[in-house]
């Protein structure tokens, strides 16, 4: 059951228990919220708020807000209008219940989905008490930001991770599902990002001269990128209507470009074809267009990000999931097009090829 529908049923009992009370609010008094706020005192804290998303909050729970105690209301009404702007560290934060997903973009259908999709088990949704994987939220937008910084010192070196998108502009829930550990400035193998003094990597049949003598597109430390044939990216639409959920799989050509894991962005799927660069919740900072995956999840290609959340993806069996690739070097090992790249080549700096 959603937390949202334990917040119905329990307004609809404390109703029920004051027969005076008439089931139109508009036409309650200051006086008839104060008979339901005695009659729930005891339930009212025990609602797990920050699992409630933000159109149920303002539909269903806003109209309620005076039988709220005013510090927990204040702290509602900053952490739906200020996402990411606040800090909730001074407040108690229940546990999602046992059988819930902890989540303010996706409900139980979704991650249903999800499951069977990991599994490669096309089709509609499952039952998430069967699945054999539990889904761990790890960072959350709203609470810990929207920075690159943020997200790998929350999510780096944490095995498989789901990562969901509330896009700002059109409300679309879109993401992807990364089966190898994303990597940040604290690993040998990362980088993408040579320096002058780097030593480097000789590829034949790839002689892009650049600005700096000797240096050219065919030299390079082990990329940024990492193969593995089992990461995906998705649609669920407005999350409503589970039959126009899309989901794109990585090429069997494209899958050294699979997943782009930099100190400079947060989590990204191929090339350019879901790539959140720094600062995520600011305008268009996210791009979506199809390069090496099937197809494109959506039609907004530069977006912005209200919400995003990072799930780890766990096997209950405690088995290490055959999705689970391989990054040797030479997998990791391949230049992006030049043509995407978003960086200055100065001298000194790093170069991103």
């Amino acid at each position: 059951m959603e937390e949202i529908e334990i917040w119905d049923h329990l307004i609809e009992w404390g109703i029920a228990q004051n027969p005076t009370l008439s089931e139109n609010i508009s036409t309650w008094s200051s006086d008839d919220f104060e008979v339901l706020k005695s009659t729930l005192e005891q339930c009212i804290p025990l609602i797990r708020y920050f699992n409630i998303d933000s159109s149920d909050y303002w539909d269903k729970v806003r109209p309620f807000s005076q039988i709220l105690p005013s510090d927990l209301h204040e702290v509602l009404l900053q952490y739906y209008c200020k996402r990411g702007n606040i800090n909730l560290t001074d407040t108690i934060i229940l546990p999602p219940r046992k059988t819930g997903i902890q989540s303010n973009i996706i409900k139980f259908k979704h991650i249903s989905l999800i499951a069977k999709w990991i599994d490669r088990k096309e089709g509609s949704e499952t039952n998430l008490e069967k699945s054999k994987y539990d889904f761990n939220r790890v960072l959350c937008g709203s609470i810990s930001g929207f920075t690159a910084a943020n997200f790998h010192k929350k999510c780096d070196n944490q095995g498989p991770t789901l990562v969901v998108i509330k896009v700002k502009e059109t409300g679309e829930i879109i993401g992807g599902y990364n089966p190898i550990s994303w990597r940040g400035l604290n690993n040998n193998l990362d980088g993408g990002w040579m320096s002058a003094a780097a030593p480097s990597w000789t590829v034949s049949n790839r002689h892009r001269p650049s600005t700096f003598g000797s240096f050219s597109r065919s030299t390079y430390e082990v990329g940024p990128y990492q193969s593995t044939l089992n990461s995906f990216i998705f649609s669920l639409g407005d999350g409503k209507d589970l039959s126009k959920a899309k989901i794109s799989r990585i090429l069997q050509d494209n899958m050294s470009t699979a997943v782009f894991s930099s100190p400079r962005h947060g989590p990204c799927f191929g090339q350019n074809d879901l790539r959140m660069n720094d600062n995520f919740n600011e305008a268009e900072t996210c791009t979506c267009k199809c390069y090496d995956y099937e197809s494109e999840i959506t039609e907004n290609h530069n977006f912005s990000v209200e919400e995003y959340e990072v799930f780890q993806v766990v096997n209950k069996d405690g088995q290490e999931t055959s999705n689970q690739a391989s990054t040797s070097p030479m997998q990791q090992m391949h230049p992006p097009r030049p043509e995407l790249t978003n960086y200055p080549t100065a001298w000194g700096e790093f170069m991103h090829f």
